[in-house]
């Protein structure tokens, strides 16, 4: 199975596809986390409507009490904590998540992935994680 963590973005829906392409519809599995944003109604309304265009429920994983109550939409290592989740789940082969070019955030950068990549690297030895030659 491939997980590929949902936003309801441009960034998450274009993951989507890409990842149908790559493994097939039916090794999919999109994935959205509800750690209590205060956005998260709307994200997950958004991503529903996304993955029903190609015939896929969305994951909704709720984990209450995990973040602080945020006054705007940052919080600090979200992604770090989803491709954890993620990749530690039962029969997982891989993670996909993407972000917008240009943004800003600390967690949403190629420096980022290179580390999050080098990570999974040292734990997974010869599995999906490995980057692709």
């Amino acid at each position: 199975m491939i997980v590929v963590l949902m936003s309801g973005g441009i960034d998450s829906w274009m993951c989507l596809c890409w990842a149908i392409r790559k493994w097939g519809v039916a090794k999919i599995r999109p994935v959205y986390y509800d750690v209590g944003q205060k956005y998260a109604d709307k994200e997950i309304v958004a991503a529903v409507r996304l993955c029903s265009k190609v015939n896929l429920l969305l994951d909704i994983r709720r984990i209450r009490n995990v973040v602080r109550e945020n006054t705007d939409s940052h919080i600090p290592l979200r992604n770090t904590l989803f491709l954890l989740l993620s990749a530690t789940g039962e029969k997982v082969e891989g993670v996909v998540f993407g972000m917008l070019k240009g943004d800003s955030c600390e967690d949403k950068n190629l420096q980022y992935v290179e580390m999050m990549q080098s990570l999974f690297d040292s734990q997974f030895r010869a599995s999906i994680y490995r980057r692709e030659t």
